[in-house]
């Protein structure tokens, strides 16, 4: 399969979404984005100066998504990944939050299950179909 990827446009309407809906993702994304910078500023920034020194940090940041959304979420969502103490489930990062931890992969499909779970429930109401190229399966309505 060729490389690509999404811009920002094609990145909240990789399902064909319509308009509106992409900019509401644009914006719940926005918060989320808003909410990490502040949450986990050290953290983040304490993982962003010794990314390039470990090779783990590299793979998780280049692929914790899909290729096609890589770049952006790598650009825009930065995830932190030290801890100062754990305690039976939880971990407390250096920004002093405080988490369940049951595993950051559980984590990560959790919020992509959402994802697809969004686009479902848009296909289901407007009839779009992911990917650039598949073909448009008509509605009831003739659209």
């Amino acid at each position: 399969m060729p490389y690509y990827e999404y811009d920002d446009e094609r990145f909240f309407r990789a399902d064909d979404a319509p308009a509106h809906i992409g900019e509401q993702r644009r914006a719940a994304f926005r918060r989320l984005t808003d909410l990490y910078r502040k949450r986990f500023a050290r953290t983040v920034r304490q993982t962003n100066e010794v990314q390039d020194e470990i090779s783990d940090l590299q793979f998780t940041a280049r692929y914790r998504v899909p290729f096609q959304f890589s770049r952006f979420v790598r650009q825009q969502l930065n995830s932190g990944s030290f801890v100062v103490s754990s305690s039976g489930r939880t971990t407390t990062d250096l920004d002093g939050n405080r988490r369940y931890e049951p595993g950051r992969l559980l984590r990560r499909e959790c919020i992509w299950l959402r994802l697809l779970q969004g686009m479902h429930r848009t296909r289901q109401r407007t009839g779009a179909r992911p990917g650039p190229s598949a073909r448009r399966v008509p509605s009831g309505d003739g659209r």
